[in-house]
């Protein structure tokens, strides 16, 4: 599945797609999940993406594994959510495309 964020996001509106998201993954059984943040402009602090990461693995499926891709300027706050979801449990990575987030989806080996 793939999930698209364009325009500005703010903290409200990512907790409530990962709400969305996580229930409707549950239905259907989807264990891989593209999250595209290529063309979002975030508007969250470091401290609300702290906060956001680390309730990533209560809110989550534990079977899921997240590939988000960032834009380049975005790199260092997407690789900073991806860590803090990891340590929470959450399979999550980051990539600077589309293509690579699925080639890992796809592979057998989380990490």
């Amino acid at each position: 599945a793939v999930v698209t964020h364009r325009g500005l996001v703010t903290r409200d509106e990512l907790e409530r797609a990962r709400g969305e998201v996580a229930a409707r993954m549950q239905q259907v059984r989807c264990m891989r999940l593209v999250v595209d943040m290529s063309q979002a402009q975030e508007e969250p602090s470091m401290f609300q993406l702290y906060r956001f990461a680390s309730e990533n693995a209560a809110v989550l499926p534990s079977w899921l594994r997240l590939a988000v891709v960032y834009a380049a300027p975005r790199k260092e706050r997407a690789e900073y959510v991806a860590a803090l979801s990891r340590q929470g449990g959450s399979a999550m990575q980051t990539f600077a495309t589309r293509g690579e987030a699925v080639q890992w989806l796809l592979n057998d080996q989380v990490g």
